[in-house]
């Protein structure tokens, strides 16, 4: 989800099998990338909400 409700910045398809390794590469990879793309969101709103209205 973007910053803005309803909108979908991505879907994230997880082929790993369970269990998962919660020290795997694999799937900390993929909460690295996943972080990545939140933090992108954040501030994008801490940008927006600095201009002025």
């Amino acid at each position: 989800m973007t910053y803005r409700p309803g909108t979908i910045k991505r879907e994230q398809l997880v082929s790993m099998p369970h269990p998962r390794d919660p020290v795997g590469a694999e799937l900390n990879e993929l909460k690295r990338e996943l972080g990545l793309l939140v933090m992108e969101e954040q501030e994008r709103h801490v940008k927006d909400e600095m201009q002025p209205h």
